[in-house]
């Protein structure tokens, strides 16, 4: 918001159901709730994805954690609690639950 710019964040194929960022505002996350959902991470200094995680059931609600390490989601087609370290090279969750 310095210089009073907006950038268009693409990636998503259906809308965008949730948005969280981390506290110091340097990244946020994307979820979507459509047949090829997906939590997308960006950059907020660069304005570029930095990661996508696929297929996570739907996202009905979005947090990032306070050392913005992890990104937890509610999913809006199983009703699980998915956590994702999302700075790790795994795509499975670090922790999930069903609610």
């Amino acid at each position: 918001f310095v210089n009073n710019t907006q950038t268009l964040l693409q990636g998503h194929t259906s809308n965008i159901t949730c948005i969280a960022a981390s506290g110091n505002k340097r990244w946020v996350a994307l979820g979507d709730n459509g047949p090829d959902n997906m939590i997308s991470i960006w950059d907020t200094t660069s304005g570029t994805p930095i990661r996508n995680i696929f297929d996570v059931g739907g996202v009905m609600s979005l947090a990032i954690s306070n050392d913005a390490r992890y990104v937890a989601m509610i999913s809006s087609l199983n009703n699980e609690f998915i956590i994702w370290d999302w700075t790790s090279e795994s795509d499975e969750p670090f922790v999930q639950k069903r609610a």
